[in-house]
């Protein structure tokens, strides 16, 4: 099971299906509770957890990526031991990748709460971290037609242009727009979902079956046929859009 607060799972989902081909899938996405970002502690972790109980009951995965920065930063450790029968995996900023990569002017993207709460992050003293606040709630509104996405891009990124040589995506929503935050900022991107993806292939004991199958789950029901058209977006499946 992958779950994330709206969309943006949706990316680290896709590389665990290339690498992983014959697994199933199930694609959890709490649109009725985004945007995370926002919330408290106290909030997110709540949100989280009466989720989770939801879908592990129903569909009891043997792994469960939590495909969300914010939800990882915020209570992954409180998942580990309420689901002590699964696998649980979550996702950081990678600017450990990045230093590895030799940038040393490094701005990492990520919501309030991951920003506040990432005891991560708190390890890197000379990184930027900015929070543009509206983005996850755009991506997550607007991605099939993105000019205004594009439109808050700039207006809240462009200050930053050429200042820094590398951008840590800590968002799984910002990794959908990695082509245009580089347009904008003059740096390279980088971001955990290869990282997470290769991580749940080390972990899991390969299916032996011809072709896994993916069930998409929206919270809100209303979302559904969005989370379907923008999963066939990100795999590059075309798709019509009425």
């Amino acid at each position: 099971m992958v779950f994330d607060s709206g969309i943006g799972g949706l990316g680290i989902l896709c590389e665990i299906e290339k690498i992983l081909p014959n697994e199933s899938f199930v694609y959890v996405a709490d649109f009725a509770n985004a945007p995370y970002g926002n919330k408290t502690k106290t909030e997110i972790k709540e949100i989280v957890l009466k989720t989770l109980k939801k879908y592990v009951k129903k569909f009891k995965p043997k792994y469960l990526v939590i495909a969300c920065n914010t939800a990882t930063a915020v209570c992954i450790n409180m998942v580990r031991k309420i689901f002590l029968k699964t696998c649980v995996v979550g996702c950081e900023p990678a600017v450990r990748l990045a230093i590895k990569n030799r940038k040393k002017r490094i701005l990492v993207l990520c919501t309030s709460a991951t920003k506040k709460y990432s005891s991560y992050l708190k390890k890197f003293s000379d990184i930027k971290v900015f929070s543009p606040k509206k983005l996850a709630t755009l991506v997550d509104q607007n991605f099939l037609k993105k000019d205004e996405v594009k439109k808050y891009l700039e207006k809240s990124l462009k200050k930053f242009s050429k200042k820094f040589d590398a951008v840590i995506l800590g968002c799984t929503h910002y990794s959908l727009l990695k082509n245009e935050i580089e347009k904008i900022l003059k740096a390279k991107s980088f971001d955990g979902n290869i990282g997470v993806a290769k991580y749940v292939e080390s972990k899991i004991e390969k299916s032996i079956k011809k072709k896994g199958k993916t069930k998409l789950i929206s919270t809100l029901k209303k979302k559904k046929k969005f989370l379907e058209l923008c999963y066939k977006k990100i795999k590059g499946e075309k798709i019509c859009v009425e």
